[in-house]
């Protein structure tokens, strides 16, 4: 398998909708209920005319357009599919169970995030590890909300511009310029590898007890300390980022995801675990507490004979 890190045209992938008559704004929404577009057009009668057409705005889904009326009551609904057929600019598209990387909307943290070799995906070598039956689709694009999530419906991860911007103002105290980049990457990677626990947890249908979120935390986490350096240095931003995210933590306490503080300790035990002479000023500077490290090389083990075991049958190698 091999990670496709491509710019990609739609060709041909819906017909047009043509809305004419006494309405007052035509609504798109997506299948996560996100408002995509809002057309108020008229024409010189006063009369609304309008076509939802497609263009690469549009990920592959289901949407749904609705009609409404001066009153502002709904007077047409109807539903669209933005198919999976998409050729490349660089390349034709073959589903080969890749990693497929597409990149959406001219973002200004798009080219942060293109313009290095050490790429989100690349970094971790997953494409030559993991094997997939069909191409999972990593997307990049604006959200309207600083997020990243994987849709089990579309076999996608959805990666979103925002999460770069607010990253960043976690960041700008301990990097700058350049290394701000490479800080901002490096966090997001960790937050694709996140997303693509989730995603191998539903594709191989792998056996989980207690909290998918801590399983995917600790996913991330293992794949990361397998992956030298540059994995090393990916957990310390993200470990930073949780510690600032800590100082004014407003989670839920019902949520699925642990609480800030938490991940902070979870990501230092794991990198203490893996290697106690590595990082040992962790422990010596006070920032992991003795009393949690001295249970972090058994919660190491136990986590990566754990993944090993589960993607066994899913690896090549």
């Amino acid at each position: 398998m091999n990670i496709l890190g491509i710019y990609w045209d739609w060709n041909a992938v819906a017909d047009p909708i043509d809305f004419y008559g006494q309405f007052t704004e035509i609504v798109v929404v997506d299948s996560y209920d996100t408002v995509m577009e809002i057309l108020t057009a008229r024409n010189a009668d006063g009369l609304f005319e309008a076509t939802v057409s497609i263009d690469d705005y549009y990920l592959p889904g289901t949407y749904t357009v609705s009609a409404y009326d001066g009153l502002g009551f709904l007077a047409s609904r109807t539903t669209f599919e933005v198919l999976d057929s998409f050729s490349s600019i660089t390349e034709p598209h073959t589903n080969d169970g890749d990693i497929v990387v597409m990149y959406y909307d001219d973002h200004a943290y798009r080219p942060w995030l293109t313009s290095n070799e050490d790429s989100i995906v690349n970094a971790a070598h997953i494409g030559e590890y993991l094997i997939f039956a069909d191409d999972l689709i990593v997307n990049f694009r604006e959200c309207g909300e600083a997020n990243a999530f994987y849709a089990p419906s579309t076999n996608q991860i959805t990666m979103c511009y925002e999460l770069a911007e607010l990253y960043r103002d976690y960041l700008e105290n301990v990097a700058q310029d350049e290394d701000l980049a490479t800080a901002i990457r490096y966090s997001l990677y960790w937050v694709f590898l996140h997303e693509l626990g989730h995603a191998i947890i539903d594709i191989y249908d792998l056996p989980i007890t207690g909290q998918e979120e801590n399983v995917a935390d600790q996913f991330a986490n293992t794949m990361l300390l397998r992956d030298g350096d540059s994995g090393v240095e990916a957990l310390y931003y993200m470990a930073y980022i949780y510690k600032q995210k800590s100082e004014f933590d407003n989670t839920h306490y019902w949520t699925t995801h642990s609480l800030n503080p938490q991940r902070f300790y979870n990501i230092l035990c794991m990198m203490y675990g893996s290697d106690t002479t590595q990082f040992k000023h962790l422990v010596d500077d006070g920032i992991l507490p003795e009393q949690r490290a001295k249970y972090c090389t058994e919660e190491y083990k136990r986590a990566n004979d754990s993944w090993t075991r589960l993607l066994a049958d899913h690896t090549r190698y």
